[in-house]
């Protein structure tokens, strides 16, 4: 697939509505590959967001090793990092100091196997299992600025923005 170069399509006037709308219908939803991950969800955010669908020629996997083979095939890298952190950008997206990350746009998280801070959304204090031991997870801001969401074994899940590392403009 070619890169577009063209900038990001620009967030939609009810983008909040939209972008509320999904995380409530997604909150029990588990993770799964090719259909709840973090790649996905990131994408269905961003579609809420501006309107503008990017994960519909690639939603054709079902494992994670599936999920590394369309990665691959988009941003053309080998490692999984490399692909998780080239992504948005490959996609137009402008990256940006996590510190200025606000509703709605991309982060990309670090992760530890059991992270006794991820709590589910809508719950407090619930520690979360992570199905992607020590790999980073690419997020969208939550909608009070303070939490990333990303899909987890149980739902989605709110990690603190202090885990952004690389954080990109939607």
């Amino acid at each position: 697939m070619n890169h577009d170069p063209r900038p990001p399509t620009p967030r939609l006037p009810n983008w909040v509505e939209r972008l509320d709308f999904l995380i409530q219908s997604r909150k029990h939803m588990r993770f799964a590959w090719g259909i709840n991950d973090c790649v996905l969800f990131a994408a269905a955010a961003v579609e809420a967001v501006t309107g503008k669908d990017l994960s519909e020629p690639y939603r054709n996997y079902e494992s994670r090793a599936g999920a590394k083979y369309f990665l691959r095939r988009i941003v053309k890298e080998k490692s999984y990092y490399d692909c998780m952190r080239l992504l948005p950008t490959h996609f137009g997206f402008k990256r940006i100091d996590p510190k200025q990350a606000q509703r709605g746009d991309l982060v990309l998280l670090t992760r530890s196997r059991v992270d006794p801070v991820v709590a589910k959304v809508g719950v407090n204090h619930a520690s979360q299992p992570n199905p992607w031991p020590s790999a980073p997870a690419l997020g969208v801001v939550s909608l009070d600025g303070r939490y990333a969401v990303v899909p987890g074994p149980e739902g989605l899940v709110r990690t603190p923005m202090d885990r952004a590392f690389i954080a990109w403009r939607v």
